[in-house]
Protein backbone atom coordinates (compact mmCIF):
# COMPACT_ATOMS: atom_id res chain seq x y z
CA UNK A 1 0.00 0.00 0.00
CA UNK A 2 1.70 3.56 -0.87
CA UNK A 3 2.15 5.73 1.86
CA UNK A 4 -0.38 8.80 0.58
CA UNK A 5 -3.17 6.28 1.39
CA UNK A 6 -1.90 5.55 4.89
CA UNK A 7 -1.00 8.95 6.30
CA UNK A 8 -3.09 11.27 3.73
CA UNK A 9 -0.91 14.00 1.96
CA UNK A 10 0.92 15.57 4.59
CA UNK A 11 3.62 12.96 5.37
CA UNK A 12 7.43 12.55 5.87
CA UNK A 13 8.34 8.70 6.25
CA UNK A 14 12.26 8.04 6.74
CA UNK A 15 13.91 4.37 5.73
CA UNK A 16 16.92 4.10 7.68
CA UNK A 17 17.45 0.76 6.13
CA UNK A 18 18.21 2.34 2.73
CA UNK A 19 20.34 5.17 3.90
CA UNK A 20 24.02 5.36 2.83
CA UNK A 21 26.44 7.51 3.98
CA UNK A 22 26.48 9.79 0.77
CA UNK A 23 22.63 10.01 1.24
CA UNK A 24 23.12 11.05 4.73
CA UNK A 25 25.72 13.89 3.81
CA UNK A 26 23.95 15.39 1.09
CA UNK A 27 21.04 15.88 3.14
CA UNK A 28 22.90 18.67 5.44
CA UNK A 29 23.48 20.48 2.26
CA UNK A 30 20.46 20.04 -0.21
CA UNK A 31 16.81 21.35 0.69
CA UNK A 32 14.66 18.55 -1.42
CA UNK A 33 13.50 16.12 0.27
CA UNK A 34 11.91 14.16 -2.33
CA UNK A 35 14.76 12.87 -4.27
CA UNK A 36 16.21 11.23 -1.42
CA UNK A 37 15.87 7.07 -1.74
CA UNK A 38 15.55 6.73 1.72
CA UNK A 39 12.91 9.36 2.49
CA UNK A 40 9.24 8.99 1.28
CA UNK A 41 7.34 12.57 0.83
CA UNK A 42 5.59 14.55 -1.37
CA UNK A 43 6.97 16.46 -3.85
CA UNK A 44 7.05 19.94 -3.11
CA UNK A 45 7.99 19.17 1.02
CA UNK A 46 11.36 20.88 1.54
CA UNK A 47 13.67 21.55 4.58
CA UNK A 48 14.80 24.84 3.71
CA UNK A 49 16.02 25.89 7.39
CA UNK A 50 19.46 23.42 8.22
CA UNK A 51 17.68 22.90 11.82
CA UNK A 52 15.19 20.71 9.80
CA UNK A 53 17.16 19.03 7.79
CA UNK A 54 19.86 18.35 11.00
CA UNK A 55 16.99 17.07 12.73
CA UNK A 56 16.17 14.51 9.82
CA UNK A 57 19.77 13.71 9.45
CA UNK A 58 20.12 12.84 13.54
CA UNK A 59 16.43 10.89 13.53
CA UNK A 60 18.19 8.82 10.28
CA UNK A 61 21.54 8.44 12.17
CA UNK A 62 19.99 7.06 15.69
CA UNK A 63 17.62 5.00 13.88
CA UNK A 64 20.39 3.51 12.08
CA UNK A 65 22.55 3.32 15.40
CA UNK A 66 19.29 1.50 17.28
CA UNK A 67 18.68 -0.95 14.00
CA UNK A 68 22.29 -2.48 14.27
CA UNK A 69 22.43 -2.39 18.23
CA UNK A 70 18.79 -4.57 17.80
CA UNK A 71 20.41 -8.38 18.42
CA UNK A 72 23.08 -6.91 21.09
CA UNK A 73 20.00 -5.20 22.82
CA UNK A 74 18.06 -8.16 22.63
CA UNK A 75 21.06 -10.59 24.45
CA UNK A 76 21.75 -7.77 27.22
CA UNK A 77 17.45 -7.83 27.70
CA UNK A 78 17.65 -11.91 27.82
CA UNK A 79 20.71 -11.53 30.52
CA UNK A 80 18.90 -9.00 32.75
CA UNK A 81 15.76 -10.76 32.55
CA UNK A 82 17.10 -14.70 33.62
CA UNK A 83 19.62 -12.79 36.01
CA UNK A 84 16.66 -10.50 38.13
CA UNK A 85 14.53 -12.32 40.09
CA UNK A 86 11.07 -12.22 39.55
CA UNK A 87 7.78 -13.15 41.29
CA UNK A 88 5.14 -15.50 40.19
CA UNK A 89 2.81 -13.71 37.31
CA UNK A 90 -0.11 -14.40 39.30
CA UNK A 91 1.62 -12.91 42.59
CA UNK A 92 0.51 -9.79 44.36
CA UNK A 93 3.89 -8.47 44.07
CA UNK A 94 4.14 -9.08 40.14
CA UNK A 95 4.36 -5.58 38.35
CA UNK A 96 3.98 -5.14 34.16
CA UNK A 97 6.38 -2.97 32.61
CA UNK A 98 3.81 -0.28 32.89
CA UNK A 99 4.45 -1.19 36.96
CA UNK A 100 7.85 -0.88 36.70
CA UNK A 101 8.33 2.68 35.13
CA UNK A 102 5.62 4.16 38.05
CA UNK A 103 6.27 2.27 41.15
CA UNK A 104 3.78 4.14 43.38
CA UNK A 105 0.82 2.68 44.54
CA UNK A 106 -0.13 4.59 47.79
CA UNK A 107 -2.67 7.36 47.02
CA UNK A 108 -1.45 10.85 48.32
CA UNK A 109 -2.19 11.18 51.99
CA UNK A 110 -3.23 14.80 51.72
CA UNK A 111 -5.94 14.45 49.36
CA UNK A 112 -9.02 13.04 51.55
CA UNK A 113 -12.02 11.19 49.85
CA UNK A 114 -14.46 14.48 49.94
CA UNK A 115 -11.22 16.22 48.12
CA UNK A 116 -11.90 17.56 44.65
CA UNK A 117 -8.63 16.05 43.28
CA UNK A 118 -9.79 12.96 44.78
CA UNK A 119 -11.50 11.37 42.17
CA UNK A 120 -9.35 12.58 39.29
CA UNK A 121 -6.52 10.71 41.61
CA UNK A 122 -8.38 7.87 42.48
CA UNK A 123 -9.06 7.54 38.40
CA UNK A 124 -5.11 8.20 37.67
CA UNK A 125 -4.13 5.51 39.52
CA UNK A 126 -6.59 3.58 38.77
CA UNK A 127 -5.53 3.12 35.07
CA UNK A 128 -1.86 3.15 35.98
CA UNK A 129 -2.51 -0.05 37.96
CA UNK A 130 -5.60 -1.59 35.13
CA UNK A 131 -2.25 -3.60 33.68
CA UNK A 132 -1.49 -5.47 36.71
CA UNK A 133 -3.10 -8.69 38.06
CA UNK A 134 -5.88 -9.09 39.75
CA UNK A 135 -4.21 -9.77 43.00
CA UNK A 136 -1.97 -6.95 42.85
CA UNK A 137 -5.25 -4.79 42.29
CA UNK A 138 -7.19 -6.24 45.36
CA UNK A 139 -3.77 -5.78 47.24
CA UNK A 140 -3.56 -2.34 46.23
CA UNK A 141 -6.99 -1.29 46.55
CA UNK A 142 -7.81 -2.87 50.21
CA UNK A 143 -4.05 -2.37 51.82
CA UNK A 144 -2.69 0.78 50.23
CA UNK A 145 -6.32 2.84 49.37
CA UNK A 146 -8.55 1.71 51.94
CA UNK A 147 -11.10 2.00 49.33
CA UNK A 148 -14.04 -0.42 50.66
CA UNK A 149 -15.91 -1.41 47.85
CA UNK A 150 -13.12 -1.99 44.60
CA UNK A 151 -15.16 -4.31 42.28
CA UNK A 152 -15.74 -1.06 39.70
CA UNK A 153 -12.12 -1.10 39.50
CA UNK A 154 -11.43 -5.08 38.42
CA UNK A 155 -14.86 -5.30 36.28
Amino acid sequence: MESKELFGSNYLLLKPEEASVFDLGSLLFSSKLSNRRFIECREEIQATDFRQRWLIFVSVVTQILLLASRNSLKKVGDILEFSVKKPEKSSASYLSLAGLVDTRVDLDKNIKQNDVKYKGFLSMMASKISYENDNFLCNAVQNHWNVSSYSFLIN
